[in-house]
């Protein structure tokens, strides 16, 4: 069967589906113990895409019904979610009704357009729309069949999304326990972990650890000739073939981001030798975001880094073992406890010299660094399949939720 091919069609959301604004109830009406309607006051219960009630109202003033596409009308303006059961909504949401047929569609074209919304409100006193701005609101829907098709595409790549998060959601929460049975067990010469019940333990400032381990401050593991350090002040123009100056907001998720690199004047650069890295090295964010760590790979030996990072060479190997145990609840805590500053928050290179960190022997500590590089480099796949498959979504929504390429185009290439 032949899919219409969408045309350039766009009308009015009034004329397509019906707009209901939700009314604040008399608070004391509202209870949490199950009575009455259950009742979303704004975008705060919004989830991925169904939304999460706190509270119940006996009184409401107004309902959504069953597949009522939910849309934030005060700041934060345009959020979505969709109503997986009836609600009493609140004044700080809208109602979008679209017939029962185009709810799939509708709540992908709605969710395209609301950035007009946003625009709307931006330049309000209030940031806020109002019923009729929302009426009005230019919305993609081309004739039936191409609107059931697009809905069938979209869908496929939603799901594929949602289940990709569960999955990562999981996979993360499977590296926590790791991390935890790996450093503060151990593995024994069998590369089995340590049990209490089979193996010695002892008490140590980080909670109980194997007898055979050592804790050692941060400032124990570098070499006497790479202590840590910060590094130079940031360089005011960029200088074509200069050296390269890693910044704070360089460092994210564990890598470093090559893109935006500044470079500095080689000549200006001599002076701040001292904080020149090496790849292997462990870069740490103290100033701003604090906390934030990466290692310096090959093509960056040689680069510098700002007096906002320190740089941390571990003397004797496993950079990233010292890279996970300072991920570990009681190195954050301490972390946390001497970050100081309101407006731009900071940690004195003083203190990162003092962290303390669980230290096996080299044999283990090279286990247990792989076993947990292993998990993050499959979390990391996983993660790249998460941002192509949004990308290719965010595409495919332009594409055909403007009319720019017919669906009939896509169906056959579509493939996850």
């Amino acid at each position: 069967m032949s899919v219409p091919t969408p045309a350039k069609s766009f009308r009015r959301l009034s004329e397509v589906a019906k707009v209901y604004l939700g009314q604040s109830p008399d608070s004391r009406t509202y209870n949490n113990q199950g009575e009455g309607w259950p009742f979303l006051q704004g975008n705060a219960e919004f989830g991925a895409r169904r939304p999460t009630h706190r509270l119940y109202c006996t009184a409401p003033n107004r309902l959504c019904d069953e597949g009522d596409i939910l849309l934030s009308v005060r700041a934060p303006v345009g959020a979505t979610n969709q109503a997986d059961r009836t609600y009493a909504i609140g004044r700080e949401l809208a109602a979008i009704r679209f017939a029962e047929h185009d709810r799939g569609f509708g709540w992908h074209t709605l969710r395209h357009a609301v950035p007009q919304l946003e625009l709307l409100a931006q330049g309000s006193t209030f940031t806020a729309v109002s019923r009729k701005e929302i009426e009005e609101l230019l919305i993609s829907f081309p004739e039936e069949g191409a609107r059931t098709a697009i809905t069938g595409i979209l869908d496929t790549f939603e799901s594929a999304i949602e289940q990709t998060e569960a999955l990562l959601a999981k996979w993360q929460r499977i590296k926590t326990g790791l991390m935890h049975d790996l450093l503060t067990r151990g593995l024994d010469a069998k590369g089995r972990l340590r049990n209490p019940s089979t193996h010695r333990f002892k008490d140590s400032p980080l909670g109980l650890i194997p007898e055979e381990w050592e804790v050692r401050a941060l400032a124990e593991v570098v070499p006497s000739n790479r202590p840590i350090v910060y590094g130079i002040l940031m360089p005011g123009e960029y200088f074509e073939g200069g050296v390269p100056v890693i910044k704070v907001k360089d460092i994210q998720g564990g890598m470093i981001l090559l893109g935006g690199l500044l470079k500095t004047e080689p000549r200006i650069d001599a002076s701040y030798s001292r904080s020149r890295v090496r790849s292997g090295d462990l870069l740490f964010t103290i100033r701003g975001s604090v906390g934030r760590m990466a290692v310096v790979p090959s093509e960056l030996d040689g680069a510098n880094i700002t007096q906002d990072t320190a740089r941390i060479t571990v003397a004797t190997g496993n950079t990233t073992f010292v890279r996970h145990c300072l991920e570990m609840p009681s190195q954050r805590a301490f972390i946390e406890l001497h970050t100081i500053g309101q407006a731009v928050k900071g940690i004195n290179l003083r203190e990162v010299r003092k962290i303390i960190i669980q230290f096996p022997k080299p044999d283990e500590r090279h286990e247990i660094a792989r076993r947990l590089d292993t998990h993050e480099r499959d979390t990391r796949i996983l993660i790249d399949h998460l941002t192509k498959l949004r990308g290719l979504k965010t595409g495919l929504m332009q594409d055909l939720l403007t009319g720019r390429v017919p669906v009939t185009l896509l169906l056959s290439d579509v493939v996850l």
